[in-house]
């Protein structure tokens, strides 16, 4: 009896023991349960703001006026061309230039066939010749009463219609002589003596290159700095070391809406004919002073095809901010927009930001 309630003894003990095991377990469960959903036992959250501040390098920035020059591409006109034509279908008998010359205005070019419209001509004048002494005649029989006004009118108007029928013999004439409209370079020919001119063709081409025409398109942010009279220098690859210099002649007043420049017209002397028609140029444009914002340009932070910077507030805290940026000056960029002078951007330590962060460091001047 003794040896069961022993045994049965033994066995409660261990069941105790496994009971209370499992209640320990549960206490340590239900207990981190607790203090997890009510903050105890747990370490604090630390917001960004309370994270100790990252070193890096900021700029204040500041307005200030740029004198920057405008550089760009633009195209090399004649500044008088022409092309030499013909205003009837005749036959060319001579031709007075040679290809690449230089003309006076008025130097006959080239003569067309011209024989009936001397005979013409020749007969027109006899005519109005004849007719202004029939006028000569009745005037003085009229004087003498042995002729009425009418026949008088008659004889005025043979002239006048005679006059007439001289002049367009005279013009046929000169149009068979074709003369240079100014001085000029005169080009290649298309046309040989013999050959039959068409009305309109082309016989050749004449270009005035004493000054050269200087087609620019300038960005739509420059249109006011441009006044009439402003100067330039150009280049070109075929004289890399010779500088032209111009003025602005003329400024459009419509900017293309497409393009968003303005159409602008400057002017060169071209008395040796170094520059030639055609030809691109490498115009420098002085601009007057303009107010800009230049930051150093790592400051910039590039995404795809956007620009951004870390902006600082007074509890020196950061955001970053998209910025549209505009001309690079050496190793500065303008930014157009997205800041304003006075504000505080960083220069240096971007990899370890993100918003909301607290920074300290030194302000570069």
């Amino acid at each position: 009896m003794g040896g069961v309630a022993s045994s049965w003894f033994v066995g409660m003990n261990k069941f105790i023991k496994k009971i209370v095991a499992l209640l320990v377990v549960l206490g340590s469960i239900g207990y981190g349960w607790y203090a997890f959903h009510n903050h105890e036992g747990v370490a604090p959250v630390v917001s960004p703001k309370e994270s100790a501040p990252i070193a890096v390098q900021m700029v204040t920035l500041r307005q200030e006026e740029v004198a920057q020059p405008l550089i760009l591409s633009a195209d090399a006109v004649a500044q008088e061309t022409v092309a030499i034509t013909s205003q009837v279908n005749e036959v060319i008998t001579a031709i007075h230039f040679e290809e690449g010359s230089q003309v006076r205005r008025g130097d006959l070019l080239v003569e067309l066939e011209q024989r009936e419209e001397r005979t013409t001509l020749a007969s027109q004048t006899t005519l109005l010749e004849e007719a202004q002494r029939n006028v000569d005649r009745v005037k003085h029989l009229l004087a003498q009463s042995f002729v009425s006004q009418a026949a008088v009118d008659h004889a005025v108007s043979a002239l006048a219609t005679a006059q007439q029928q001289q002049a367009m013999a005279q013009q046929q004439l000169r149009i068979r002589s074709i003369h240079a409209p100014f001085d000029g370079v005169i080009g290649v020919r298309h046309v040989s003596v013999g050959s039959l001119a068409q009305e309109g063709q082309t016989i050749a081409t004449l270009l005035d290159l004493s000054r050269i025409r200087v087609n620019m398109h300038i960005p739509e942010r420059y249109a006011l700095l441009l006044v009439m009279g402003d100067h330039f220098d150009a280049t070109t690859e075929l004289y890399p070391k010779r500088r032209f210099e111009g003025t602005i002649s003329v400024i459009e007043q419509n900017i293309d809406p497409a393009t968003r420049t303005l159409r602008v017209h400057g002017t060169i002397r071209n008395a040796d004919h170094a520059l030639k028609a055609g030809m691109l140029l490498r115009v420098e444009l002085a601009a007057r002073p303009t107010p800009m914002i230049l930051v150093p340009e790592e400051a910039l932070i590039p995404i795809g095809n956007e620009f951004y910077v870390y902006g600082v507030d007074a509890e020196n805290v950061v955001l970053r901010r998209k910025v549209q940026i505009g001309a690079r000056i050496e190793n500065r960029v303008e930014l157009r927009d997205g800041v304003q002078a006075g504000e505080r951007i960083i220069t240096e330590g971007h990899m370890k930001l993100r918003d909301g962060v607290r920074v300290v460091g030194k302000i570069e001047l």
